[in-house]
């Protein structure tokens, strides 16, 4: 089986509401696990190797979207970053 760890240290949500924070980092870990738990993520993952630090480009939000939803746009521009 293969683990992977993602530790994110700091997150800055700028602009959006901090009672939101718990439903936005739901979203997140979910559509992160989504994302990272697919074969070929992890087939890129394992050959990459460690990455200490990933500093992702801005990530526009879609307007209306829940804090569940921006959450998963957030995790989606983390995915982006990876595959780079």
């Amino acid at each position: 089986m293969t683990r992977v760890i993602v530790h994110i240290e700091r997150l800055v949500l700028a602009g959006l509401r901090t009672e939101d924070r718990h439903r936005i980092t739901s979203g997140l870990q979910d559509e992160l696990g989504r994302l990272l738990g697919s074969r070929q993520a992890l087939a890129h993952l394992g050959s990459a190797g460690d990455r200490p630090q990933l500093k992702v480009a801005g990530v526009v939000l879609a307007p209306g979207a829940t804090a569940r939803q921006i959450g998963g746009q957030l995790a989606r521009g983390i995915g982006r970053g990876l595959q780079r």
